[in-house]
């Protein structure tokens, strides 16, 4: 082969004669050296295209030996034949997996900057390397792709050791290759031009390709998900915004669902406003029909919290992107509880209750939440303005505002936009605060 593009436009020929949807695919290089290949792909295909931070946990003797590797998502494959054939004590080896951990995520962070990274699950992905050496950093990538719920993987790598192909063929969906030589030192000798490919390369390379949301249409910016966290398997819908000013999980009241289509109409507004959007069930089918669940506040703040953890991990979520909560009847009690339960580490930025029964939760752990809050109640709900105004004397940051001419359930005309003029708006300058504030720090 001449160089990395002549074998993406080799591999790009031989996959446009399998059977692969141009709807929901995506093409997803390792760094560095794999992006000049997949960008042919990518371009040949007319496919957008993206990265996944893989590194080789290597032996400090010699680092061309791969141990292992680990993800930017601290996803692990160890080698333990390599391991135990040199006698590495796990100590030694869990210190060699943090250093390629760390060298991972200042990876993605350097080379992702601003762009966000792809939710794959129920996506697509042909997945592109410049070749396999010992298949360590692959089959790592491959692992975080499961993972995270990728419906189908097609592997393109120009060589690969032939010993190797039917381990990576039980892995994947379809595998298609250029070379699978015999003996493999090294993946440069099959190349007449095989230089390093350096940061800058790669962000320029990245910048000429669409990125997933950039290509889809505006129907598939809403999708269905499962979350799948704690031993929970919960459905959801995600609306989605290619660089979101913040994302924006729903808690619905009790007896609704992520279907409500006043949740729905007041997610798509956000969406329009530049947010992202979560909507789940908070309860499965069968637990719905018990009362006694509907309002359970802790059992449906564990269910946020779970949710909002969800999200962390399969949006490769950037931790300087804001969250915020938007919660309707029980689940604005189900939010206020979880602020005060979830990892600090996960910044929930702000609070947006509509019609809700923020009593619920003892006011001494109202006082616990330090998150601006804001009520919206309707002018004619006259029982949950009592309960509201209770509630805000206990929070410490809170703002209660009556919609005009609406009732409990805001159907009256023009009220329910009214509620979602406001929510967006205060999302928005929230969330800009939260981002002025980081950068500050």
């Amino acid at each position: 082969m001449k160089d990395r593009a002549t074998a993406g436009k080799q591999l790009a020929k031989k996959l446009s004669q399998l059977n692969i949807s141009r709807t929901n695919t995506v093409v997803i290089a390792l760094p560095r050296g794999g992006v000049p290949v997949a960008y042919e792909i990518s371009y040949d295909l007319n496919l957008p295209l993206d990265i996944i931070a893989v590194k080789k946990i290597s032996h400090p003797s010699n680092p061309e030996l791969a141990l292992g590797a680990v993800t930017s998502d601290n996803d692990v494959y160890y080698n333990h034949r390599i391991i135990n054939s040199y006698g590495i004590t796990d100590d030694e080896l869990d210190n060699y997996k943090n250093q390629a951990l760390h060298a991972a995520q200042e990876q993605v962070q350097n080379l992702r900057k601003s762009r966000s990274a792809p939710l794959v699950q129920d996506i697509n992905i042909i997945l592109v390397d410049d070749g396999i050496a010992t298949g360590a950093t692959v089959q790592s990538a491959i692992k975080l792709l499961k993972d995270k719920g990728a419906r189908k993987i097609w592997l393109a790598v120009p060589v690969c050791p032939r010993d190797l192909r039917p381990t990576f063929e039980s892995l994947v969906d379809e595998m298609v290759t250029l070379e699978e030589p015999e003996n493999l030192w090294a993946v440069g000798q099959f190349y007449q031009n095989f230089p390093q490919v350096n940061n800058q390369a790669v962000i320029d390379l990245l910048a000429l390709r669409p990125h997933y949301f950039d290509s889809v249409s505006p129907f598939d910016m809403k999708k269905e998900f499962t979350i799948v966290e704690g031993g929970l398997r919960l459905p959801g819908v995600i609306y989605n915004n290619p660089s979101p000013k913040g994302w924006v999980i729903f808690a619905h009241g009790s007896g609704s669902s992520r279907k409500s289509p006043r949740n729905n109409f007041v997610a798509e507004r956000l969406q329009n406003a530049g947010m992202s959007v979560l909507l789940f069930d908070l309860l499965k089918e069968q637990e719905d029909v018990d009362y006694n669940k509907r309002f359970d506040i802790p059992f449906l703040a564990e269910r946020l919290k779970l949710a909002t953890q969800w999200l962390v991990k399969s949006a490769d979520y950037q931790i300087h992107t804001p969250i915020a909560f938007y919660g309707a009847s029980t689940g604005s009690a189900a939010a206020l509880l979880a602020c005060t339960k979830i990892n600090p580490q996960i910044q929930i930025t702000t609070v947006v209750s509509r019609g809700g029964r923020p009593d619920l939760v003892p006011s001494s752990i109202l006082a616990k939440v330090i998150q601006p809050v804001l009520l919206l109640v309707g002018g004619l709900d006259h029982e949950v303005i009592i309960f509201n105004q209770k509630a805000k004397e206990s929070l410490q940051n809170c703002q209660l505002t009556l919609i005009q001419g609406a009732s409990h359930l805001f159907e009256e005309a023009g009220c329910m936009e009214h509620v979602a003029k406001i929510a967006s708006d205060w999302f928005v300058s929230h969330f800009e605060q939260s981002q002025e504030f980081v950068v500050h720090q």
